[in-house]
């Protein structure tokens, strides 16, 4: 898990996409969390990356 004072009470799924949070998308330690939640997947498959993530290439992806 993310050590950052933003990420310390995940419990619902949306709250990593609001503003508090906004902070702690650029960290490395994010992009490992999307991957292990299968979130990436699911963005590559679908084509549908939202608002704050897109691909870098094939095999990465950047949030803001």
């Amino acid at each position: 898990m993310l050590a950052h004072p933003h990420f310390s009470d995940f419990r619902k799924y949306w709250q990593p996409w609001i503003m508090p949070y906004s902070s702690v998308r650029p960290l490395p330690g994010w992009k490992r969390i999307m991957v292990d939640a299968g979130i990436v997947d699911y963005w590559r498959t679908t084509g549908r990356w939202g608002d704050f993530c897109r691909p870098v290439g094939t095999d990465d992806f950047e949030c803001r």
